[in-house]
């Protein structure tokens, strides 16, 4: 907690933020904190890890913003940890990571999960899109070269496994959203697990939240 505060205070301090009072000084200690100052940090939260959404009409969403083959296996082991894994369930990966090796990552995800069981293949489907929230302007072109690779990471793994490589969360939202529907009709639930970069989830939730309300 103390690092926390000291990190905070230093923010908003370069930010030209002027305290009061002992919390002013060199030499604070946490009964200096302000109570507006300590409100805030108590107040304060990181969505995006571990978190589940109810999307509504059979529809789940799990998000974690991982994006290191450490955090990427326990993420593959908490969404195992999630679901059934037999055929009353159709579960749907969104993946994207702009700055690392795909595929390595990918693979991370993939060994987390069937470390702990999961089914062969662990995905039904698998949405591989970039970090943009909306579709790509008339005329303007996106390089998708890296979600290709994801994808032919996965479909090496899982042949089993329906993919699809699109250019903005927007589009692929919507596209979970279709496959949800048609999971529904078959009287199935529909898990989705959207990791790999914390970009993505804020875009993510920002969307789905958009759409929900």
């Amino acid at each position: 907690m103390v690092l926390a505060v000291a990190a905070a205070r230093e923010h908003l301090r370069e930010r030209g933020v002027v305290f009061e009072g002992g919390f002013a000084g060199g030499e604070w200690t946490m009964g200096d904190v302000p109570e507006k100052f300590e409100r805030g940090l108590r107040e304060a939260s990181l969505r995006g890890r571990c978190e589940k959404v109810e999307g509504g009409e059979g529809l789940e969403w799990f998000v974690d913003g991982a994006h290191t083959e450490d955090s990427l296996a326990g993420v593959g082991e908490w969404f195992v940890g999630k679901t059934r894994g037999d055929e009353k369930e159709v579960r749907v990966l969104v993946f994207n990571q702009q700055d690392r090796d795909p595929g390595v990552l990918v693979r991370a995800l993939l060994g987390g999960a069937r470390g702990k069981g999961g089914a062969v293949p662990v995905f039904t489907h698998a949405v591989f899109t970039r970090n943009e929230e909306t579709a790509p302007t008339e005329g303007e072109e996106r390089d998708l070269s890296v979600q290709n690779q994801a994808r032919a990471t996965l479909q090496e793994s899982d042949a089993g496994t329906e993919t699809h490589v699109l250019s903005a969360v927007q589009p692929a939202v919507e596209l979970v959203r279709g496959i949800a529907a048609d999971t529904k009709k078959d009287g199935k639930v529909c898990k989705v697990l959207v990791t790999g970069s914390f970009h993505l989830v804020g875009a993510v939730l920002k969307t789905i939240e958009d759409v929900e309300e």
